[in-house]
């Protein structure tokens, strides 16, 4: 079966934490950039009692922008009201 690849794309993303520091993430969808800067950047700016994340996600290409609201307690996600 052959996996179909999509393009990936530049993504600007920065938490509630720390909103000075932005970081540069090729991925292929704005969910998945989240991700990733949560898996490399995200955990190390929380502090031990801390359940809640905000990420800000900007698509460099297109200009779009999003929020999502992470919850490490629960594992869930949503966009930001």
């Amino acid at each position: 079966m052959t996996k179909h690849v999509g393009k990936r794309r530049q993504f600007e993303v920065y938490s509630d934490r720390d909103m000075h520091t932005a970081r540069v993430i090729a991925e292929q969808s704005l969910e998945a950039a989240s991700v990733a800067f949560l898996e490399e950047f995200g955990l190390a700016t929380m502090q031990h009692d801390e359940h809640q994340l905000t990420l800000y996600v900007r698509d460099l290409e297109g200009g779009h922008s999003h929020c999502f609201k992470i919850d490490l307690h629960r594992g869930g996600i949503k966009e930001c009201e």
